[in-house]
């Protein structure tokens, strides 16, 4: 019987790092070095130093730290490179490791220039203070590539949700960090962006909506905390390249529901674990998952929908892991799929 880890979790034999130019960078493992980080050291969620802690809330100072409780263990690992003067200003690069081993930088100093506006908690538009050749300060739109990171504007409402048209066909965007705040992914949000190999999720998000990272063709892997609830219809549609799925602390995580053709077209995604939360699977949910070869799920009244495994695991071959007497051995048995008893709850 395989030993469960930190829900929804598959292994990678390799892990990616992404420099500042939005380049990826193969490394082996999670402990290859990053050229902008010399000394960086493996992230290990569940046991954070409080080092570690005043370095995240000094890289998002404005990220109103007590909605994102660092009890539940530090997102990143951060250390700060040399400030260089450039053009009359200071690049005060960081990097950071998140809970999947994906390795960012990114220049914290870019954001300190963004002017937010939000409207009834909805983030609506980033524009970015500018020197004109007449020397006056204008405000103009931000052009979002590579590495990003969003802050909560230090005055005024703060928002909760990003509007589609901020990031939604971005195919230039590699990573963004979202901060802490925000409780909603709004469908369609990162739609299409098909450089983007993830983005940093607080553990303040409830809910990814419909088709919100649907046709993100380049990302690889992503970290879902706890208090989200739902995934919602095509959330991860055509995400080809997607191969690690991490629900964090999958004892107390809230998830209720797996939309459907959630995950339809994940052609790259190996094994999956639905925590006892979980009581809804949606139609075609995980259709066209050619690699997907160990399902396991632990509600014993889990509802299953329509094809929810249509064509999945046809490179291997799709065994789904429940306790004796549940839904999903029914189901199991009724989709002529291969079952096997789980003993360890």
């Amino acid at each position: 019987m395989m030993r469960k880890t930190n829900l929804f979790t598959l292994l990678l034999t390799c892990g990616l790092a992404i420099g500042g130019n939005g380049m990826p960078v193969l490394a082996v493992g999670t402990d290859t070095d990053v050229p902008v980080s010399q000394a960086q050291e493996k992230e290990k969620p569940e046991s954070i130093s409080s080092n570690d802690i005043a370095a995240e809330k000094d890289a998002q100072s404005n990220d109103q730290a007590e909605t994102e409780k660092k009890v539940e263990g530090s997102a990143t690992a951060e250390r700060e490179t040399v400030g260089t003067e450039m053009a009359g200003s200071v690049n005060r690069v960081v990097s950071f490791t998140d809970y999947t081993g994906m390795r960012v930088t990114y220049d914290a100093n870019v954001s300190q220039k963004y002017v937010y506006e939000v409207a009834d908690g909805v983030l609506k538009a980033v524009k970015e203070k500018k020197i004109n050749e007449n020397g006056q300060e204008t405000l103009g739109p931000v052009v979002f590539e590579g590495n990003v990171e969003l802050k909560q504007p230090k005055e005024g409402e703060k928002y909760e949700t990003i509007s589609a048209e901020i990031f939604g066909g971005n195919q230039e965007i590699t990573y963004v960090r979202l901060p802490a705040g925000v409780t909603v992914i709004e469908g369609e949000g990162f739609k299409d962006c098909t450089a983007l190999k993830s983005v940093y999720l607080p553990s303040t998000v409830k809910e990814i909506g419909e088709g919100a990272f649907e046709n993100c063709t380049a990302m690889t892997q992503l970290s879902i905390p706890k208090s989200v609830t739902a995934i919602g219809d095509t959330a991860f549609k055509g995400a080809a390249k997607l191969q690690l799925v991490q629900l964090r602390d999958m004892e107390s995580s809230e998830l209720a529901s797996v939309g459907a053709y959630a995950f339809a077209g994940c052609q790259s995604l190996q094994q999956l674990t639905l925590p006892q939360s979980v009581t809804t699977v949606g139609e075609y949910a995980f259709q066209g998952c050619s690699k997907l070869i160990r399902m396991e799920m632990e509600c014993d009244q889990i509802i299953i929908g329509k094809d929810a495994f249509a064509d999945a695991g046809t490179e291997g071959e799709l065994v789904i892991v429940a306790r004796k007497g549940s839904n999903a051995e029914v189901y199991a048995e009724e989709n002529g799929l291969q079952f096997q008893e789980d003993r360890a709850h």
